[in-house]
């Protein structure tokens, strides 16, 4: 069975068609200067990740990964950490 890091890579490596993303990587990865990702393709991740994993994430956790004032995102990590959170609740 994948890890959910292995299947966020595969999502985004399948919508960029960019260069494989290895799971050891994305820990310090974030959407915009990393994957150089414009504000659609950020929606569209997110939209695949909801669809692949079935859940469902909120606007303001949405938010936590856009680019702040300053420019910078979160890890992919943290997005990895939420997926799997929201799996095990749904597990629950």
């Amino acid at each position: 069975m994948k890890t959910t890091a292995a299947t966020l890579c595969e999502i985004i490596e399948g919508h960029l068609g960019c260069d494989p993303v290895k799971p050891v990587d994305i820990a310090d990865a974030d959407f915009i200067e990393t994957l150089s990702m414009d504000h659609l393709d950020f929606v569209e991740i997110i939209m695949l990740v909801e669809e692949t994993f079935n859940v469902e994430i909120l606007d303001d956790e949405v938010e936590r990964f856009r680019p702040n004032s300053f420019g910078t995102t979160r890890p992919l990590s943290e997005l990895v950490a939420l997926i799997d959170a929201k799996k095990m609740d749904q597990a629950a």
